[in-house]
């Protein structure tokens, strides 16, 4: 079955396209960072992959605000008479996106510190360049959408604005799109890149339709979900309307229910990839646990770390005749 278009509006659907493809290169260019990344230093080695990100991602996200600006001038033409000149925003400058960065290395560098076992350093380094991904990937995706409305507030021509979901998009976007062109700031629909809230992983490619005019028509995924959302919330409110919206889209409305956790309940304490708390040694893993983390430890690049511990792994495995 063909997949949906975004959107039914065709500067909408090509814009979110150039913008996915701009989020992908920047991916890729990322990917080959990562080499430089030693399990066995990731405190020495990080700094280097960090500059680099900030560099791509300052890069990738001119060129998104500068695609989005387009599209901007190119919707605002279709729909109102009259010229505008679209406002450009600064790109988010290296310093500020290497302050996120080094964030979210201090955190990997003291699991690093915690750990019981080197073995694990494996899945800290994993781990770390998932983050620093997502991250930049969600800097330049927010790019796009902070240049539409830099423009909408700009343009006294603007309505507001919608939400646009992609495919597989997550309960929460799919929840705010339904309600259709009901937003007029950027506050208003909080839009923000974000993990999916799925728990898929990932980073949210939902895009934005500035409007012009009061009357909309929403996407047909748009107006499915509303359907949807009045048949499995009539008689309920607030955070229990929502979950049943998100049962709903994940197929399990007669399913179990997870323990929604209330304010002020304690939230349980995360588990780390160090194991550093309960781990009773690499003697004790199991045969699937010492095959995941040889997948995680072969994944990366050679280096004398790598080749160690999958003689380790290796050798422990033929132990236990695995």
């Amino acid at each position: 079955m063909a997949t949906p278009p975004i959107s039914d509006v065709p500067e909408v659907e090509e814009h979110y396209l150039a913008q996915f493809a701009i989020v992908a290169a920047l991916a890729a260019a990322a990917r080959e960072l990562w080499p430089i990344l030693n399990p066995a230093d990731l405190e020495g080695t990080f700094p280097t992959v960090a500059r680099g990100l900030a560099a791509l991602t300052e890069e990738y996200s001119r060129a998104s605000i500068s695609v989005a600006a387009d599209h901007y001038a190119d919707l605002r033409a279709s729909k109102v008479p009259g010229g505008f000149s679209v406002p450009v925003i600064d790109a988010p400058s290296p310093s500020r996106i290497l302050t996120t960065l080094d964030q979210i290395g201090e955190t990997s560098f003291a699991e690093a510190r915690a750990i019981p076992d080197d073995l694990f350093l494996a899945e800290i380094t994993a781990s770390l360049a998932r983050g620093a991904g997502v991250t930049v990937e969600s800097i330049v995706a927010d790019a796009a959408s902070d240049e539409i409305f830099a423009a909408i507030r700009r343009d006294d021509q603007a309505q507001g604005w919608a939400r646009i979901t992609r495919p597989g998009a997550c309960y929460f976007c799919r929840m705010l799109a339904s309600r259709g062109a009901v937003y007029y700031t950027e506050r208003s629909g909080s839009f923000r890149a974000h993990a999916p809230k799925n728990g898929r992983g990932g980073t949210c490619r939902c895009t934005v339709e500035a409007q012009f005019a009061r009357e909309y028509e929403p996407t047909a995924q748009a107006r499915a979900d509303a359907e949807t959302w009045e048949r499995v919330t009539a008689g309920l409110s607030g955070p229990d309307a929502i979950d049943a919206f998100r049962r709903s889209l994940e197929g399990r409305e007669d399913g179990p229910h997870r323990r929604r956790r209330r304010r002020g309940d304690r939230a349980a304490p995360k588990s780390t990839p160090s194991r550093s708390s309960g781990w009773k040694g690499f003697d004790a893993m199991t045969p699937s646990e010492l095959r995941h983390d040889l997948a995680v430890v072969e994944a990366l690049p050679d280096s004398d770390y790598r080749t160690g511990q999958i003689e380790r792994l290796r050798n422990r495995l033929a132990e236990l005749g695995d």
